[in-house]
């Protein structure tokens, strides 16, 4: 099992991966995330590393860029 700074670096890895797929579309960015956290939820891993860092990057990005959750939440079909 990794530990928690590896844990770390690999979820900072996996999120530097998606804001470079999207750099320009910050809406892409966010629903991606929106859509794993939606599934950690669903897996009961709500409490786990990759769950927070996963879910602040989404805080994140939806202040940064002024985005608003309720879309997000009705592009995925409601997830």
């Amino acid at each position: 099992m990794a530990t928690a700074p590896n844990v770390e670096v690999e979820a900072a890895k996996f999120l530097l991966k998606l804001i470079q797929e999207s750099p320009d579309e910050p809406a892409k960015l966010a629903t991606k995330l929106y859509v794993i956290c939606q599934h950690m939820k669903l897996s009961g891993k709500e409490q786990s590393l990759p769950y927070q860092v996963i879910s602040r990057s989404l805080e994140t990005v939806i202040k940064r860029h002024n985005l608003d959750i309720n879309t997000l939440k009705t592009s995925n079909g409601g997830l």
